[in-house]
């Protein structure tokens, strides 16, 4: 091994270290950020009256990922942690935090499944818009009774995208030859190394299409006291507005912050600002930084060693494409 390979591992070394420090030491910070209510943890709680907040930062996919190594966002945690809290009698509502800009039409589906269930159990749902809450983002949002936003909050992209990276024109100028062996026409479809056929851009159309059908329907279903189809259809061609701009078409309730939120979940529960208790279950902070060490997302460190994403049905707004 010459020096400058040793240089490089040494450093690739160095900053792995770096990264497990850092991501504990926020995690450990993070644990007092509801410092503003009394909080109650899983296997303590004296108060049968409680909220509980549940996060969902970041590009949204199935397998565990954290936003920038501090929350926890994967579909699989997200779906486990409101499962947990349905079968919870103390916890008689849900906010729902969101600062994700959307991610995989699977992965976001996983997650609204849920929130119904989480509904029909009788428990009352608030989402919460932060910073960014765009197309997958907004569709969680909207299975909540109630949906508050900050006003300067990046929201909308009601839409669903697949996009193809092609290299064709690259690989013919340093050419790079790809032969594939497939067992019918469009086995490779979306394939980087050739461009699509119009026969494989119609049935790359139709899915969207579909996943779109099912998004409008998702809206309609939670906004039907506000807006009518006409009007969503209006403002879902995936244009993103600030949350004051979503409020006054209809497709948030409320501005305000997260402490706002609370206060509103709390009202829709029956429950007194007074006897505001707010649930967590305690994580298990190992577990999540080894899956963000080998999480895929934009928003991992690492994500600059792994393969780009492309081909992928997603409800994310993804002005990078």
């Amino acid at each position: 091994m010459n020096k400058e390979r040793i240089i490089s591992v040494l450093i690739l070394i160095f900053f792995i270290i770096s990264l497990i420090a850092a991501s504990f030491l926020v995690l450990r910070v993070s644990e007092e950020k509801m410092a503003r209510f009394p909080r109650e943890l899983k296997g303590f709680s004296t108060f049968s009256q409680n909220i509980a907040i549940v996060n969902v930062y970041g590009p949204i996919e199935i397998e565990s990922s954290n936003y920038l190594g501090f929350f926890p966002s994967g579909a699989d945690y997200i779906v486990e942690e409101l499962q947990n809290l349905r079968k919870n009698p103390d916890v008689k509502a849900v906010v729902l935090r969101i600062n994700s800009p959307g991610g995989s039409v699977g992965a976001v589906q996983e997650i609204y499944s849920e929130l119904l269930k989480l509904k029909q159990s009788g428990k009352k749902l608030v989402a919460s818009q932060a910073e960014v809450s765009a197309s997958g983002g907004y569709y969680l949002a909207a299975a909540a009774d109630k949906i508050v936003s900050e006003p300067g909050a990046v929201t909308g992209s009601i839409g669903v995208i697949i996009p193809i990276t092609n290299f064709e024109g690259l690989f013919g100028k340093i050419g790079v030859q790809v032969d594939v062996v497939k067992s019918g026409a469009h086995k490779d479809i979306g394939s980087s190394s050739r461009a699509l056929t119009d026969e494989e851009r119609k049935i790359l159309q139709d899915m969207v299409d579909s996943a779109y059908q099912q998004f409008l329907d998702a809206v309609n279903k939670g906004r039907s006291s506000l807006m009518t189809e006409e009007k969503i259809k209006e403002v879902a061609d995936g244009r993103i507005m600030t949350g004051a701009q979503a409020k006054e078409v209809g497709l948030v309730d409320e501005l305000g912050d997260l402490d706002d939120a609370i206060n509103i979940a709390a009202e829709l529960a029956g429950i007194k600002k007074s006897d505001i208790r707010i649930f967590e279950e305690k994580k298990d902070w190992k577990k999540m930084l080894l899956q963000q060490i080998g999480s895929k997302t934009s928003n991992n460190p690492l994500s600059s060693f792994l393969p780009p994403r492309t081909g992928l049905l997603e409800y994310r707004w993804a002005p990078e494409y």
